[in-house]
């Protein structure tokens, strides 16, 4: 018998990550310059070295040189750029 958590079967049908769903972020970095960002709340600051994210409990910051923000959308973003380093605060 196979089980899946109500949340789990939603996050499928809607095509999105559990992380997102369940108000909590998830980020990946891609070889120092890409950064995918899923379940964000929100841009707070903008430029090309420094790129800042609501999150539910806090804030997610990307670091580097020539950001670029890519596929901004309400809940996701790819940010890509030079050097790239992410820094979650509380």
């Amino acid at each position: 018998m196979i089980t899946h958590s109500f949340d789990k079967v939603i996050a499928d049908i809607c095509d999105i990550e559990l992380a997102s769903l369940l108000r909590s972020y998830k980020y990946t970095v891609y070889g120092g310059h890409t950064v995918a960002l899923e379940g964000h709340k929100g841009l707070l600051r903008y430029s090309k070295d420094c790129v800042v994210f609501l999150l539910a409990d806090g804030k997610l910051t990307v670091n580097g040189n020539n950001l670029c923000l890519r596929n901004l959308s309400k809940r996701t973003v790819i940010i890509s750029g030079d050097k790239v380093s992410v820094e979650v605060s509380r």
